[in-house]
């Protein structure tokens, strides 16, 4: 008589067999498509670096805007190619060649050899490109649903961050080791720092501008500053002090009260900044005024208060930054629906079963 045999169950503990039912394949099937993306990159990417390197060089807002409009492009397409590509050797590589890209022009003004700072502000960025480009990608593959803004988001945020700490690295290794700051740039910098609060200045000082001389700078601000104040004078009549209003003055004691109120103003300023050059205009004061505050510094307080002010910079154009992310992710959104119904690209969709396992 044969012995039965008990024939327990096997458990399977292999990974799950996912079936995906899709007409398209989830591959990179246009060699040409790629080709395209890998070229408006490492392009805006190189046209963005010169014109960085631009305007470091001449302080010229052209350059700047310049910078900005290529620099656009090189999150945009970063932003496209986080949807678009779907290897991740392939995608990784393209971040690679696009980061390098706009390192290009940097590398021979920040004498890439000598500078270590240089160097790793290099090696981070790319990580954050190649980093930032990625997330995208991840946040698409753990969507069942596609929502452009939730993966973009993390793309120009991602971006964005890395090319203002590496354009603050550069600032350093120029302008400090390289001592690339000459007057004429710093003047410019000078200049449009004083251009952007003019318009407040002009309101709160009517007739004051920073293109007049400093002799007459001085005298709008006296004259602002007395005009409908209240004068205290020496009544003769009854040898006691009345106060008159400025404006019901006579017109030659009016003038000597602003000239007497211009004097105070320039010996105040002469003895906090020295000695004021008069025949100069209010820009060219301020500039002189703060080149010969920086150089009574120490070698080394001058590297830690440039190293402050470069922080300083990166966390303003930080926070000033969220108006060109609007921008960027507005346009990202409006070229990725064009590449749509243009069938550049199109949206597919599968479905798929799987394994689970549940407690009945």
């Amino acid at each position: 008589m044969r012995k039965a045999t008990l024939h327990r169950p096997t458990m399977n503990l292999q990974e799950p067999v996912i079936i995906s039912q899709s007409k398209d394949e989830e591959a990179d099937t246009s060699a040409w498509k790629l080709i395209v993306l890998a070229l408006l990159g490492v392009t805006s990417g190189i046209l963005s670096s010169s014109y960085t390197v631009q305007f470091f060089k001449t302080a010229d807002t052209h350059f700047l805007l310049m910078a900005l409009l290529y620099a656009s492009i090189f999150v945009i397409v970063g932003v496209l190619e986080s949807f678009f590509i779907k290897s991740a050797s392939i995608l990784w590589l393209l971040a690679s060649l696009e980061g390098l890209s706009f390192l290009s022009f940097f590398v021979a003004p920040s004498g890439f050899i000598s500078s270590s700072i240089f160097i790793g502000g290099s090696i981070l960025f790319l990580f954050l490109i190649m980093h930032a480009i990625l997330s995208g990608r991840r946040a698409l593959l753990n969507s069942l649903n596609i929502h452009f803004f939730e993966v973009m988001k993390p793309v120009v945020t991602r971006v964005i961050t890395a090319l203002l700490i590496f354009v603050s690295v550069f600032s350093y290794v120029y302008y400090v080791e390289q001592n690339k700051m000459t007057d004429s740039i710093g003047k410019v910098f000078v200049n449009d720092l004083l251009n952007s609060v003019q318009p407040i200045m002009s309101f709160q000082i009517p007739g004051a501008s920073f293109n007049q001389m400093l002799p007459d700078f001085i005298k709008v601000v006296a004259t602002n500053a007395l005009t409908d104040s209240n004068i205290s004078l020496q009544d003769t009549t009854s040898n006691q002090a009345v106060k008159v209003n400025f404006s019901r003055l006579p017109p030659a004691q009016r003038t000597d009260l602003i000239n007497q109120a211009s004097q105070n103003i320039e010996q105040s300023l002469q003895k906090d900044f020295g000695t004021l050059d008069m025949s100069q205009n209010v820009y060219e004061t301020f500039f002189t005024v703060i080149k010969n505050f920086v150089s009574k510094f120490s070698d080394t307080t001058k590297i830690t208060v440039i190293i402050s002010f470069i922080i300083l910079v990166f966390f303003i154009l930080k926070g000033i930054s969220f108006v060109w992310l609007w921008i960027v992710e507005a346009v990202s959104f409006l070229i990725f629906k064009l590449l749509l119904a243009t069938g550049f690209a199109k949206i597919s969709t599968e479905t798929c079963s799987r394994e689970f396992v549940i407690l009945p």
